[in-house]
C-alpha cells in the first residue's frame, strides 16, 4: 500500500507522535490536574495481560512459520524476499510485547497518586511503547494470512491475493 519503508517504520513514527501529543497534557508541564495520569495508571494491569496474550500468539505464529518452512508458499516468500521482512516483523512485535509487559508490571507497582516529573516521564515512555507495540503487533498479524495462504487447500480459499507491499521497491 505505502511501500516497505513506511511498513517498516510506521509503528515507531506513530508512537512518537502519540507520546509527543501527550506531553503537553501532563500536569508537570501544564500545571493542571492530571486526568490523563489517572486514566493511564489504570491501564497498566490490562496492558500486562494483553501483552502476555500477544506474546503467546506471536510465539505460536513463529512456530507455524517454522513448521511451514518446506511449503511452497514459504519457499516463494523466500525467493521474493518477503520472508525476512515477516520474520523481522514477528520478532519485533514479540520483543516489544515483552518490553511492554515488563514496563506495565513495574509501573503498576508504583504510586501514581503523588505525581511528580518522574511519573510523568514514565507515563509518556509507557504510552510510546504501548502504541509502538500495538502497531507492530497489527503489522505482523495483518501479514500472517498472506503467509498462511498457501497452507490452506485451494478449494477452501479465495482467489490468489498479493502481499500488500513489495520490499524490492525503493
Amino acid at each position: 500500500m505505502f511501500g516497505p519503508k513506511f511498513e517498516r517504520y510506521y509503528p515507531v513514527g506513530f508512537a512518537l507522535v502519540a507520546s509527543l501529543t501527550l506531553m503537553p497534557q501532563m500536569p508537570w508541564i501544564s500545571g493542571h490536574h492530571a486526568l490523563i495520569s489517572s486514566v493511564v495508571s489504570k491501564l497498566f494491569s490490562p496492558a500486562l495481560t494483553v501483552s502476555a496474550i500477544a506474546i503467546g500468539f506471536l510465539a505460536t505464529s513463529q512456530s507455524i512459520l517454522i513448521s511451514l518452512k518446506d511449503s511452497p508458499g514459504v519457499a516463494q516468500m523466500k525467493k521474493d524476499g518477503y520472508h525476512d521482512f515477516f520474520v523481522d516483523f514477528l520478532s519485533s512485535a514479540t520483543s516489544l510485547s515483552f518490553v511492554l509487559a515488563i514496563m506495565s508490571g513495574i509501573l503498576s507497582a508504583l504510586d501514581f497518586n503523588n505525581l511528580d516529573r518522574f511519573h510523568g516521564y514514565l507515563e509518556v515512555v509507557w504510552v510510546f511503547f504501548c502504541v509502538f507495540t500495538l502497531l507492530a503487533y497489527y503489522r505482523a498479524v495483518s501479514l500472517l494470512p498472506y503467509v498462511l495462504r498457501d497452507a490452506i487447500p485451494r478449494c477452501a480459499r479465495k482467489p490468489k491475493q498479493t502481499i500488500p507491499f513489495d520490499p524490492n521497491k525503493k
